[in-house]
């Protein structure tokens, strides 16, 4: 493990991480002895809540989970994943980067629609986040194109 990790080219803060990740350390004692930076805390919390997830085994995968987290924790959370040796970590960055490559949706702001169209729908409040989270995740699985006409018609029934 160790060995794959020191290989690794990324940020020293980020190998950081990754050791602390691996370690399966307290993020208190890390934040309160070490006195560690908040950015790192952030990192080293939302990347282990990653952890908890399924490891993703196609883009849509990827997508869902670049939905619910940010870009540099599911990055790192595939290096932890190589790094533990746990799947092929060049998939999953492949994978990634065809998703950015081919601007494959994976936010409500990706969408082909926005909360306007869905006003003009009669939707209001909550309803209008709900039903593009919906929308969306039926383009991610490939239920419905990412058009406005297939995700008005997708919504109404």
């Amino acid at each position: 493990c160790f060995e794959r990790l020191s290989a690794l080219e990324i940020a020293p803060s980020s190998k950081l991480a990754l050791f602390i990740l691996m370690c399966n350390y307290d993020i208190n004692l890390i934040k309160n002895s070490l006195k560690a930076d908040n950015y790192l805390i952030k990192k080293i919390k939302n990347t282990n809540s990653l952890k908890a997830c399924v490891i993703p085994k196609n883009k849509a995968d990827i997508q869902k989970l670049l939905y619910m987290h940010h870009h540099d924790y599911v990055r790192l959370f595939f290096y932890y994943l190589g790094v533990v040796n746990l799947t092929n970590v060049d998939k999953l960055f492949n994978l990634y980067s065809d998703i950015c490559a081919q601007n494959k949706p994976y936010r409500i702001s990706h969408l082909a629609v926005d909360g306007n169209d869905l006003i003009e729908l009669g939707l209001q409040g909550a309803a209008i986040k709900s039903s593009l989270e919906k929308a969306l995740l039926a383009v991610i699985d490939g239920e419905i194109e990412n058009s406005k006409d297939a995700i008005i018609d997708f919504l109404k029934n």
